[in-house]
């Protein structure tokens, strides 16, 4: 993780105020800024990515948002914060699942198109907007 820091560094990137996702159970150095990599059940396991402003790692309840899933409706009481990582890893992301079927539910004449609320479109426009804001 120094390698991490010294790398930002030379980058001109202070990892202490910038979202840094930084693997740092991987054998090569891994990391994204303001954006999460791709999580797997296997980084679940070993603890789940580090946050460099935050100074830890991911929560369990950080991983569900990631994937699109709120985690007051998950009971995660009874569940270890690892299992609840790694699930989120296996998981598949709620929004895009949520497209797939808007797209194929009226093409298999299941639904029609105007009966089907589409709830990330006001998402990602406000997504987009922001990006071409920045």
């Amino acid at each position: 993780m120094l390698d991490a820091f010294g790398l930002f560094k030379r980058l001109d990137l202070c990892a202490v105020n910038n979202d840094i996702i930084i693997d740092i159970d991987s054998a090569v150095m891994n990391w994204r800024h303001n954006e999460s990599l791709c999580l797997t059940a296997s980084r679940g396991r070993t603890g789940g990515y580090f946050v460099s402003s935050r100074g830890r790692r991911m929560t369990a309840e950080e991983c569900l948002r990631l994937q699109a899933y709120n985690p007051k409706l998950v009971n995660l009481a009874c569940i270890s914060q690892v299992q609840v990582k790694m699930a989120a890893g296996n998981a598949m992301t709620v929004s895009v699942i949520e497209r797939m079927f808007l797209r194929l539910l009226p093409a298999a004449k299941l639904a029609r198109v105007g009966n089907l609320k589409r709830r990330w479109e006001d998402v990602a426009c406000a997504i987009a907007q922001l990006r071409a804001f920045i």
